[in-house]
């Protein structure tokens, strides 16, 4: 719903971006499309399986309001396609679309609602949230945005668009980061690579952790909280070393493979040493690696 737009996207792009990206903190989200293309792509893939449960949490969110048979639902930062095809698989009448601003997300997602078999009520699309004038006014009875409004360079202007493509009386499920013990971690891995602190990111993905963050900007483009709630979700980077690092990395991956190609040569083995001290105390006997709970904040909100 995710996406680091997912969290996630999504749970995306948390620190110490590639140099691309760290000239202004209001580029234009689809300038960080290419951090979550490629190997990088399939892994997150992995890590945001990980977040299923806070996505039924959105299910059962609509179903506490009344939303039963949606006509139309939109999935902002929809990353591979997950939430977009649970949305559907759920309200069997609906028509979905699935949405993010990586056209590799966006493959993935069309390979994933094919093999659901559900083509016929899923469609795909790269989509930027702070503009999205293919789709019509009052068109979507929901719009779920899963981890992704906090990576929007203009918030107000996103909940702007939001509200015009949601019908009267329409329904968005949000989430958004609270507490994220995963960052800390990153802090420290790329402390050690870079000798130094790393620079705070130019997008937060902690930005909407507070609540007058999100409440402000939902208030002031005329969209009214009807639901709040606090959740919590763990995630566990696997058993097998070598994916378990690099999906521990994911946000800091194109980082490092940048210092790489800068003549780092070290790079990789110093930041996987690193992480594996850092979550020693998360892993257990068979080397399974369980990190710490994470806090979010689901909200309902209505378009009167």
């Amino acid at each position: 719903m995710m996406s680091l737009s997912s969290s996630v996207h999504h749970f995306k792009t948390f620190i110490s971006l590639p140099s691309r990206f760290v000239a202004t903190a209001r580029m234009s989200t689809k300038a960080a499309a290419p951090a979550f293309d490629g190997e990088v792509a399939q892994l997150y893939i992995k890590f945001f399986e990980q977040l299923t449960p806070t996505w039924e949490r959105h299910i059962a969110a609509l179903k506490a309001h009344g939303v039963t048979k949606p006509a139309t639902v939109l999935d902002v930062a929809s990353g591979p396609g997950q939430p977009a095809c649970l949305v559907a698989q759920t309200f069997p009448e609906a028509l979905v679309r699935s949405t993010d601003f990586s056209p590799d997300m966006v493959s993935q997602a069309e390979a994933r609602v094919k093999a659901a078999g559900l083509s016929s009520r899923v469609s795909c699309h790269v989509l930027d949230m702070q503009s999205m004038s293919d789709i019509k006014d009052s068109s979507q009875t929901v719009v779920t945005v899963s981890f992704g409004l906090m990576f929007s360079p203009d918030l107000p202007v996103a909940l702007r668009e939001i509200k015009r493509v949601l019908a009267p009386g329409g329904v968005m499920t949000a989430s958004v980061w609270v507490d994220v013990p995963m960052l800390p971690m990153l802090g420290k891995v790329m402390t050690k690579v870079l000798g130094h602190a790393p620079p705070p990111p130019p997008i937060n993905p902690m930005s909407l952790a507070e609540k007058a963050a999100l409440d402000v900007p939902l208030a002031g483009e005329g969209l009214k909280i009807v639901a709040d709630e606090q959740c919590e979700v763990t995630m566990v980077l696997g058993d097998e070393p070598e994916v378990t690092w690099k999906m521990g990395m994911i946000p800091i991956l194109p980082k490092l493979r940048e210092l790489e190609a800068e003549g780092r040569s070290d790079v990789m083995t110093v930041a996987k040493k690193a992480f594996l001290e850092v979550v020693a105390p998360w892993t257990d006997s068979t080397g399974l690696v369980k990190m710490p709970t994470a806090t979010y904040r689901l909200v309902t909100v209505v378009k009167e």
